[in-house]
C-alpha cells in the first residue's frame, strides 16, 4: 500500500509569498552552503536531466525521499530534498540506491512511470536541465514551482 509523502506546508503561499522568494535571489537554497558529499554521490548527480517537482511516496511505509531525479536514459538516479538550517533552507541531493532512501523494487517502477505520465502529459512539473543554465538553477526553480503549491505535489 502506498504511503503518502509528508503534506505541504498549511499556511497557504499566495503569488506574494513566491515573488519575495524569487526576489531573495534563492539566497540559502543552493551552492557554497551545500554540505559535502561523496565523489559517487557527485558524479550521478552530474548526471540529472530531469526533476519532477513533486514529492515521492515510497511504496512501504518511509519518509518521501524527495523529488525524484532521473538522468539522460530516463533511470531514477535519486532525489533532491529540503534541508534547513539557521534560517536557510539546502537543497540536497541523495542518490536512489542510499540504503537511508529505502527504495524496494516497486519504487524503481513507479518512479519510472512518474516520470512517463509526467512527460507524457507535458505538465508543470518537468524541469529539464536543459531549460535552465545550470544544475543549481534547476534545483532551485523546481523547489520554488513546489513551495509556491505548484500542480499536484505527490507523485
Amino acid at each position: 500500500p502506498a504511503v503518502a509523502a509528508a503534506a505541504p506546508p498549511t499556511d497557504a503561499k499566495d503569488d506574494d509569498d513566491c515573488d519575495d522568494v524569487k526576489a531573495a535571489g534563492h539566497r540559502g537554497t543552493t551552492g557554497a552552503n551545500s554540505r559535502r558529499r561523496h565523489l559517487g554521490d557527485d558524479l550521478a548527480e552530474q548526471s540529472i536531466q530531469v526533476v519532477l517537482a513533486k514529492r515521492f511516496a515510497p511504496s512501504r511505509d518511509a519518509p518521501s525521499p524527495g523529488f525524484p531525479a532521473f538522468d539522460a536514459h530516463k533511470r531514477l538516479v535519486g532525489f533532491y530534498h529540503e534541508e534547513s538550517s539557521d534560517n536557510s533552507t539546502h537543497i540536497v541531493f541523495v542518490r536512489a540506491d542510499d540504503p537511508a532512501v529505502r527504495l524496494d523494487h516497486k519504487d524503481w517502477e513507479r518512479a519510472t512511470d512518474a516520470y512517463e505520465k509526467e512527460i507524457q502529459s507535458k505538465s508543470d512539473c518537468v524541469f529539464t536541465l536543459a531549460r535552465y543554465e545550470n544544475l543549481e538553477r534547476l534545483k532551485e526553480e523546481c523547489a520554488i514551482y513546489f513551495w509556491c503549491g505548484g500542480g499536484s505535489q505527490i507523485c
